[in-house]
């Protein structure tokens, strides 16, 4: 599995836009990364998106916003209705 190795002034790793250096973009990155270090896998994977917030599950995953009229956080059902809109 590949590793970053890129590092701030005091040997952090570099933090995703707003958040900490364990967040979604950074965990996301990571997990492509993985993916990708397989020989032939560009063939099979067309990309990644991090859709955190309500806003981008409506806007970038397409999800309805009535689907959220109800949310109570992260559910398996949720999760399915995400992915199966993009």
């Amino acid at each position: 599995m590949p590793t970053l190795k890129r590092r701030d002034r005091a040997g952090r790793p570099p933090r995703c836009a707003g958040g900490s250096g364990n967040g979604p973009n950074y965990v996301s990155g990571l997990i492509s990364a993985a993916l990708l270090s397989v020989a032939g896998a560009s063939r099979y994977y067309a990309g990644a998106g991090v859709v955190y917030t309500l806003g981008s599950r409506t806007a970038l995953a397409g999800v309805p916003a009535e689907e959220y009229e109800n949310y109570r956080g992260t559910t398996p059902e949720m999760i399915a209705l995400v992915a199966v809109s993009t």
